[in-house]
């Protein structure tokens, strides 16, 4: 195994994990994206319910003092 052939493998090395560390990136990226994005009604409804609420709006008028989830069960 000559000098040569050392150096090629580490070059090809180098190429490998430069492409890995672009992959990771752009992975990394998409996942922030997702978690940064706001959810839509249907999961903010569905959220909503385990909370003891009927809907998003009734929960946000809990949490800013117009409602209270005791209303839903009577």
């Amino acid at each position: 195994m000559g000098y040569g052939v050392v150096t090629e493998g580490m070059d090809m090395q180098g190429v490998l994990m430069e492409k890995k560390r672009i992959a990771l990136r752009k992975l990394l990226e998409a996942v922030e994206k997702e978690i940064l994005r706001k959810p839509d009604r249907k999961t903010l409804d569905h959220l909503s319910l385990l909370a003891g609420f009927q809907d998003w709006e009734s929960f946000q008028k809990a949490l800013h003092g117009q409602n209270s989830a005791d209303a839903n069960y009577k």
